[in-house]
């Protein structure tokens, strides 16, 4: 509602382009589809958004805010512990989540809000999450067929070690790094280190012609190459043509690290 009330308030008779970096994808999807933007909007460009979730969200609420891994990990888990509780308060927090089955439980498969190691307020928080990705899909299949001419873009990346799914051990959920193996995703090679793969683009939009891959990390993908060509199209005759996912001209190194900014 927010951003709304910016659009409306700086674009006057004109109609815009929205350029949105990881949850601001879900942010300007809402006002894309739910709040009826796409009746202003040329075109809607989503930047390693978690348009599925990202696991990541489901290790911060269950387990604690951490920074690294392994050796580190558990010590910035418990400086970090009220930061946790602060997060398992936010409703965005639970709207990262996965919105597919990330989660292995025995010789079973679910959803965040099936899992029956997490406490009942999770559970129920994660639900009501899940029934929001639901309704923004529906609105956004609605919006499509009244708005054709709004185009859309979801950029990704992959290659990079991202936490993928989730397998339950004795009670304790351990999010990893391995590509599930009961989704037919071998070989997507994680995500861009926060958000997977197979999450970046949105359920209502599988076609090949509404993605595109790159091959920065997470943080780096908000200015991508790529990114600006497809953005500098939208002021030239169209290029329709030559959009595609073609990779890089030249070799490129896929990196496992954290996405830590200094303060």
């Amino acid at each position: 509602e927010r951003l709304k009330d910016v659009i409306d308030a700086v674009r006057g008779d004109r109609r815009v382009i929205v350029v949105a970096h990881s949850m601001g994808g879900l942010v300007a999807r809402w006002w894309w589809g739910v709040l009826d933007g796409h009746r202003v909007c040329d075109g809607l460009i989503t930047i390693g958004t978690p348009h599925r979730g990202a696991p990541q969200a489901l290790d911060w609420l269950l387990n604690g805010v951490r920074l690294g891994s392994r050796g580190t990990g558990p010590l910035t888990s418990a400086l970090f512990s009220e930061a946790s509780e602060v997060l398992r308060g936010w409703p965005a927090m639970y709207e990262l989540l996965p919105r597919y089955q990330a989660i292995k439980t025995g010789v079973g498969r679910g959803y965040p809000h099936d899992l029956k190691e997490a406490s009942p307020g999770f559970r129920h928080l994660a639900n009501e999450a899940y029934q929001r990705h639901l309704q923004l899909e529906e609105a956004c299949r609605e919006g499509a067929s009244r708005s054709p001419g709004s185009a859309f873009m979801a950029f990704y990346s992959s290659g990079h070690a991202t936490p993928s799914c989730a397998i339950t051990t004795n009670g304790r959920v351990e999010v990893t790094e391995r590509d599930p193996s009961w989704l037919p995703t071998q070989g997507w090679k994680g995500g861009d280190g926060t958000v997977p793969a197979i999450s970046a683009t949105p359920v209502d939009r599988e076609s090949e012609n509404e993605r595109c891959w790159a091959p920065q990390h997470h943080l780096k993908l908000a200015a991508a190459e790529q990114v600006v060509r497809y953005l500098a199209q939208f002021e030239q005759p169209s290029l329709s043509s030559v959009r595609g996912t073609a990779g890089p001209a030249g070799p490129w190194i896929g990196l496992a690290y954290d996405d830590v900014v200094a303060a």
